[in-house]
């Protein structure tokens, strides 16, 4: 898939952030609770990454890793995603807001499924994550086992 070869370099380097890419069936008419969908988790916290990636690999998904926005647009370049998830505090030039607000305005994402997620102490709360377009904000996804399918149940709300 593009999505997986965009993604490919931005996770090289890191030996838990493996692109998983495992064949679910497709039932014929294609429904979007049985087949596998593609997640870009981004993510600067290294310990944070694999638990969530967990939770994803677990409910059947594909996910692809960035650790900052400039990262995340290389990999939404070629093809976009079933389901972003966003750290609140993003570092970098283009950061949490930022890489938010590019989603939002770009034709081919806006209406991607966009999760903005709080690990930690964050500038960027849940009012304001809302008003720039986020569907849901997540305080400490990873201690929620089902953040991965309360996304699935999000991005067939978001397809109907």
């Amino acid at each position: 898939a593009d999505f997986l070869a965009a993604a490919q370099p931005l996770v090289a380097e890191e030996a838990e952030a493996e692109l998983i890419e495992e064949a679910v069936p497709v039932d014929v008419v294609g429904n979007v609770s049985t087949k596998t969908l593609w997640v870009l988790l981004v993510q600067e916290n290294a310990m944070i990454r694999p638990v969530l990636a967990a939770q994803f690999r677990k409910e059947g998904w594909a996910i692809a890793f960035a650790k900052a926005g400039e990262q995340a647009l290389k990999a939404l370049a070629t093809d976009a995603a079933d389901l972003i998830v966003i750290d609140a505090s993003l570092p970098g030039e283009l950061g949490s807001e930022g890489l938010i607000e590019v989603i939002r305005l770009d034709p081919r994402l806006k209406r991607t499924p966009l999760v903005v997620i709080a690990t930690g102490a964050t500038v960027l709360n849940e009012a304001k994550a809302k008003k720039m377009g986020a569907d849901q904000f997540v305080v400490a996804p990873q201690a929620r086992p089902t953040f991965a399918s309360d996304c699935r149940a999000l991005v067939e709300r978001k397809r109907k």
